[in-house]
């Protein structure tokens, strides 16, 4: 029935970011920055990105586009600050090297810059 069926899509959505995979990461940056999630519910999503447990460069790259545009929640910034934290911890050897750490914290810093 459409009743189990939402059911089913709220359960998934919901245990997404719980994963704690950098996959899954990738997979809500995506619905994210396409709108999938109501704009409620996306400020939730944005503070559970703290219980991701696994982060990659890709992860880095997908988040970037949801630090674009002038009304980026601020619940985006700790959230997303906070996966760049857990790839500092996770790879040291890449975390002041890698491309993508260094535009998504060049991105995370702007509002500090006046940018």
């Amino acid at each position: 029935t459409a009743a189990q069926s939402k059911t089913a899509k709220n359960l998934f959505l919901d245990g997404l970011l719980y994963a704690g995979s950098a996959e899954s990461v990738e997979a809500a940056a995506e619905l994210l920055s396409t709108k999938k999630i109501s704009e409620e519910s996306a400020l939730f999503w944005y503070l559970d990105l703290n219980f991701v447990k696994h982060v990659s460069r890709g992860s880095l790259t997908s988040l970037l586009p949801l630090l674009s545009g002038d009304k980026v929640p601020y619940q985006a910034y700790l959230g997303i600050g906070s996966v760049a934290g857990k790839f500092c911890l996770q790879h040291p050897q890449l975390c002041e090297t890698s491309p993508e750490y260094k535009q998504l914290l060049a991105r995370l810093a702007a509002p500090l810059a006046g940018g």
